[in-house]
């Protein structure tokens, strides 16, 4: 994305009169990433505007159907139809809390979705939200980081009006910024605002060498002095380096700590645990009043979603083959998960074939093994390693743990594990 990006903005002060050079790096860009078919949409849409004022200013609005460049974005436009086609969620694709695309295309509009289209842009430079749009959270825990938002924002509006690109921004940012904040988006996605707003100020630099910046700016630092207006200076440096500050800390937990789930791969090698049968867990979601997990201990109503199987393909890479007999089980040759729901028949008909298998030797993290084998005698089972994972985001960090169990029997077998304390499966 980085990459298309940047040849864009190489080419995009030559558009008008070698359009085609530009054309590609945007038909690149969406054949990157579906975000990429967003944000060039958005540079078409501007692009498009800017041929239809001149004609309109000029008379002679018919020449546009004869404007090459105008069929040059109508086959760029077949080709993200196209793309949009192969890439559409089929009907049970699984994402973040949805279990269809039906659920996924549904939405509601609300203050928040104001607040976290807004906040996009500072998310890039400056500040932290909270994981997911999705997460429960406070709203007003995140007024401070809501306020730099909007500060941020109007400032950025108003230095891009002074070098008129405001319609280069405004439009492919809010095609972003309104999917993000109403459909989808990861944390990780507002990376693509930061290599977007380099591309617009790079577009700035080639049209006129410089920056400028609105009169009220100018007269408002002109204005300062001493150690104020140092201390202004400095801020305004803040969005290129508080970005740098937050790849040192992230590099430095990849450093520090073992990436992810390496650790349960090199547990599972150093115990020979691959030669008996490992069951790894699988998501579920809690069936309750009150939805909520965490309050409840022992054997609860859920939805299985047995082929979403995270903690199995991050463990995988280490290994050749897949070591997990419940992973994949009707396409065992197959390492990656397919992001599928089920419906409760499906569910039921993986599982029942989990348990022909019998019962596993090794589990990996806590998970209703009862609901696969409702015979099964869950304290046989025995703790044997915590393994905990970072996942660094920034100036954060996530830590998440998983519990390693064994059968008493294997456990006597080995001889070296010690068990440690930890819940029991259920």
């Amino acid at each position: 994305m980085t990459l298309s990006f940047f040849l864009a903005a190489a080419f995009y002060p030559s558009r008008n009169k070698k359009p085609l050079r530009y054309v590609f790096s945007l038909a690149f860009m969406c054949m990157i990433h579906s975000f990429g078919i967003i944000f060039a949409g958005g540079l078409c849409v501007v692009w498009l505007s800017e041929i239809i004022s001149k004609y309109v200013k000029e008379k002679t609005f018919l020449k546009i159907f004869s404007d090459k460049h105008c069929w040059m974005m109508l086959g760029l436009l077949v080709l993200a139809i196209a793309i949009i086609i192969e890439i559409f969620p089929n009907s049970n694709t699984y994402t973040q809390g949805h279990e269809n695309a039906e659920e996924l295309f549904s939405f509601s509009f609300s203050y928040v979705q104001v607040m976290w289209y807004i906040m996009y842009l500072s998310e890039a430079f400056l500040i932290q939200m909270p994981d997911s749009k999705l997460d429960s959270y406070d709203v007003a825990s995140i007024i401070p980081q809501f306020i730099t938002a909007v500060f941020v924002f109007v400032i950025a509006l108003s230095i891009l009006h002074k070098n008129k690109k405001i319609l280069t921004f405004i439009i492919p940012y809010s095609f972003f910024g309104l999917f993000s904040a109403l459909i989808y988006s990861s944390p990780y996605h507002s990376g693509m605002v930061g290599v977007f707003l380099i591309f617009v100020f790079w577009g700035i630099f080639a049209d006129n060498g410089k920056i400028e910046l609105p009169e009220y700016i100018n007269k408002a630092v002109s204005s300062l002095r001493g150690g104020l207006k140092k201390a202004v200076v400095a801020i305004a440096f803040l969005p290129m380096i508080v970005p740098i500050a937050w790849s040192a800390y992230s590099s430095y937990i990849d450093i520090r700590f073992d990436y992810w789930y390496k650790e349960a791969a090199e547990f599972i090698k150093e115990y020979r645990l691959y030669d008996y049968k490992i069951l790894s867990s699988w998501t579920q979601d809690v069936i309750s009043e009150e939805n909520d997990s965490w309050r409840i201990d022992e054997v609860y109503a859920c939805r299985d979603y047995p082929k979403l199987q995270g903690l199995a393909t991050a463990i995988l890479p280490y290994f050749d083959d897949n070591i997990f007999y419940n992973y994949n089980i009707d396409d065992h040759d197959k390492t990656f998960m397919y992001y599928q729901s089920s419906t409760e028949e499906e569910a039921e008909a993986i599982i029942n074939k989990w348990g022909e298998q019998g019962p596993p030797d090794v589990v990996l993290d806590r998970c209703q093994l009862t609901r696969v084998y409702p015979d099964i005698d869950v304290n046989d089972y025995v703790a044997v390693k915590r393994i905990t994972a970072y996942k660094p985001y920034k100036f954060k960090t996530n830590d998440q743990y998983i519990t390693i169990y064994v059968t008493k029997d294997l456990f006597n077998k080995i001889g070296t594990l010690k068990e440690i304390t930890a819940k029991k499966l259920y």
